[in-house]
């Protein structure tokens, strides 16, 4: 689980994606409070909601549809 320095009032999050890509490290992070957080570069984002990280996992080849998302969401969700 990770605290983000900048984006306090989401709570911790579980890494859901990461990318590694040319020395450029991006994380997908879902919140206990169900927020979905960016961070790149050390800089945190909080996105407007599961559809950005649909669109971010999709754009990056990190799943292959909705479907695939929403699969590894439930997967996530259930491991305490």
């Amino acid at each position: 689980m990770k605290t983000f320095n900048h984006i306090t009032e989401v709570g911790r999050g579980r890494p859901f994606f990461r990318l590694n890509l040319n020395g450029l490290r991006e994380e997908l992070f879902l919140t206990t409070t169900e927020e979905w957080v960016l961070c790149k570069d050390g800089q945190e984002r909080l996105l407007s909601g599961s559809g950005e990280a649909l669109d971010w996992s999709i754009e990056n080849k990190l799943c292959s549809s909705r479907r695939a998302f929403l699969e590894r969401w439930v997967e996530r969700i259930r491991v305490p």
